[in-house]
C-alpha cells in the first residue's frame, strides 16, 4: 500500500530515474552537437533514442503504479547525480579542447551510464 516503506522506496527511484531521462534528453542532443567524431555523434544520437523508449517505459510503470495503488499524480523529483554529471558535461563544452581531444573528454564526462546500463537493469527489477 501506499504508505509502505517498500513502495515508497519504489515510488522514489521511478521518479529519480523519470528526472535523470528527462535531463538526459536535453544533455545529449547538445553532446551530439559537439562531438568531433561521426561515430560518436552517432553514439549520442542512438543513446538519445534508446533514453526516449526507456522513458516510454516509465510512463507505463508510472500509470500502472497509480491505477493499482489509487495513487495521486507520481511526480519526477531532481535527480543530483545526472546534474552532477551534465554539469561536468557542460563545463568540458567551454574548454578550449578540440578534435579527438574533445571527444575523449565528452566520452569520459558522458552522463550516458547514469541511466543506462547496471543502473537501468537494477531499477527494472526493483
Amino acid at each position: 500500500m501506499p504508505g509502505t516503506t517498500l513502495y515508497a522506496a519504489f515510488i522514489d527511484e521511478h521518479r529519480d530515474t523519470y528526472d535523470a531521462g528527462r535531463q538526459l534528453t536535453k544533455a545529449l542532443p547538445r553532446l551530439a552537437k559537439a562531438a568531433r567524431s561521426a561515430e560518436l555523434r552517432t553514439a549520442f544520437e542512438t543513446r538519445l533514442e534508446e533514453t526516449h523508449v526507456h522513458m516510454e517505459e516509465i510512463h507505463v510503470h508510472i500509470d500502472h503504479l497509480e491505477r493499482v495503488f489509487e495513487a495521486k499524480r507520481i511526480r519526477g523529483k531532481h535527480c543530483e547525480g545526472m546534474a552532477g554529471t551534465i554539469e561536468e558535461g557542460k563545463r568540458i563544452l567551454q574548454k578550449a579542447f578540440a578534435g579527438p581531444a574533445l571527444d575523449a573528454c565528452l566520452i569520459a564526462a558522458g552522463p550516458t551510464h547514469a541511466i543506462t546500463g547496471h543502473r537501468r537493469g537494477a531499477r527494472g527489477g526493483t
